[in-house]
């Protein structure tokens, strides 16, 4: 079986929505998830998450030796730059993995496999989207030519000293641009991954595979998303890899619970988690959609109350 061990440096506060994370993990037996982190972690862990401690200064000096250049991290966020460099960066630490993967916590996972066609280890890149290589999830067959891809881009010792944020390890914010039909390479001057992975596909030199929306990442009105161990789906059937708090997580109307249990299967919706057994009740439904109407007033409210004061000052 092919293990994918999936790296994510992370420092600073574990969001309210990790527990729901870790619970996600189980039953991806394929996926190994190493946290680089000097967070004091929860416990139980699960069998496929893997903590290695290191401090940012311990990792940020990793990686200027590693790739020889000086860094300007000053923000967690500027990691997710370093991400193309990653085969490299943890060479030791991926000994014995077939492939290497980069992506978010701010997902729940369902069969993320299932979705991928049945011989995706053949394919040297994979992408969880249709237009650039997704920074919540990409996976990378781990050999050299894949691992050292990152050094093509002309600017990647610019994007990697520099501490502006540019979304290296996706397509250098041209996500609009992308969705609307444009080709990549009349835009992207810095060469982006998704740059990369595309010029490098289309000259025979890697098999890259870009997914057809095999994950959610907006819930509109009226929808749900199922959760259960292995399967995240919404109300027609459809089923996805996983789902993405993306759009919702910053919303005044998403509620995340404190559950001392997660149960084994619960809703979401756009005011937040539910438990299936309460959820479609006429008192539950009134409720919720009360929440949320309070919660976007709420906001609102603050929004109105704080222009105003910075009026009268």
């Amino acid at each position: 079986m092919h293990q994918v061990a999936l790296l994510i440096p992370y420092y600073g506060k574990l969001p309210n929505y990790f527990p729901f994370y870790l619970n996600s993990l189980a039953g991806n037996e394929q996926l190994q998830v190493i946290f680089i982190t000097d967070i004091e972690m929860p416990s139980p862990l699960p069998s496929n998450f893997q903590v290695l401690g290191m401090s940012q200064q311990a990792l940020i000096n990793k990686i200027e030796q590693t790739l020889s250049i000086q860094t300007n991290i000053t923000k967690p966020g500027k990691l997710c730059d370093f991400r193309p460099a990653f085969g490299d960066i943890f060479s030791y630490e991926l000994q014995g993995y077939s492939h290497w993967a980069t992506g978010d916590i701010d997902v729940i996972y369902g069969d993320v496999f299932h979705q991928l066609p049945n011989d995706w280890a053949q394919f040297d890149t994979i992408s969880m989207l249709p237009h650039w290589m997704s920074g919540s999830l990409s996976i990378f067959k781990n050999i050299a030519k894949v691992n050292e891809l990152y050094k093509k881009s002309v600017a990647w010792r610019e994007i990697l000293e520099s501490s502006k944020h540019f979304a290296f390890d996706e397509c250098h914010g041209l996500y609009k641009q992308l969705r609307s039909g444009a080709n990549i390479f009349d835009l992207d001057q810095k060469h982006s991954l998704t740059y990369l992975v595309k010029a490098a596909h289309e000259q025979g030199e890697i098999n890259a595979y870009f997914s057809e929306r095999v994950i959610k990442e907006k819930i509109f009105d009226g929808e749900r998303v199922h959760v259960s161990q292995k399967r995240i789906s919404q109300q027609d059937g459809r089923e996805f890899s996983y789902y993405h708090l993306i759009s919702e997580k910053g919303l005044a109307s998403f509620t995340i619970p404190e559950w001392g249990e997660i149960p084994n299967q619960y809703i979401i919706d756009r005011n937040g988690f539910h438990f299936s057994e309460d959820y479609g009740s006429t008192l539950y439904t009134l409720k919720n959609k009360f929440r949320g109407n309070y919660q976007n007033f709420k906001g609102l409210s603050s929004k109105v109350l704080n222009k105003a004061l910075k009026l009268a000052s």
